[in-house]
């Protein structure tokens, strides 16, 4: 059952999706179109799962459901994460390439996290550098760190002073 995104309460459980490239509005458009009918019949154990989702930075998807009725079910992720994957194949994008995405000025740049070490030791990613932390688990976790400076995230470990 679709839910709007803003109406979703802050505990709802949240997946979060990092395309490898910028989107197009075209492919946020069929995106939608495509969450809209899968989140319409995504069901838990027979129950329909109340779900949102929602586009940022044309980047990012978040696909979140509200368990506070029903939980996603093991079976109920697999076909989600099943689905994005096929989205992504259609549009010649991956949401599973694990990379580093950060604020550079007005624009987000996405690098392999293999190239970590190497980005801060010439400066381009700094202490204050914005992060995108793609591990939270709840809309709340979601509004308040996803995104932060690299020195409050993940990232703090790399940096040795």
């Amino acid at each position: 059952m679709l839910i709007e995104f803003d109406q979703m309460p802050a505990t709802a459980r949240a997946w979060i999706y990092q395309a490898d490239k910028e989107l197009k509005a075209s492919e946020i458009s069929l995106m939608e179109e495509n969450l809209r009918a899968f989140i319409s019949q995504w069901t838990a154990h027979s129950a329909a799962l109340r779900a949102s989702f929602k586009f940022f930075h044309n980047r990012f998807l978040v696909l979140a459901v509200d368990e506070s009725l029903h939980g996603a079910s093991g079976c109920s992720i697999d076909a989600s994460v099943r689905f994005i994957q096929k989205l992504g194949t259609e549009l010649g994008c991956d949401f599973f390439d694990r990379r580093v995405v950060f604020v550079q000025g007005d624009q987000l740049i996405a690098e392999p996290v293999k190239n970590l070490k190497q980005l801060i030791a010439e400066g381009i990613i700094e202490k204050n550098t914005s992060v995108f932390n793609n591990s939270v688990s709840t809309l709340e976790a979601f509004q308040k760190e996803w995104q932060k400076p690299a020195l409050e995230s993940w990232l703090k470990k790399y940096f040795t002073h």
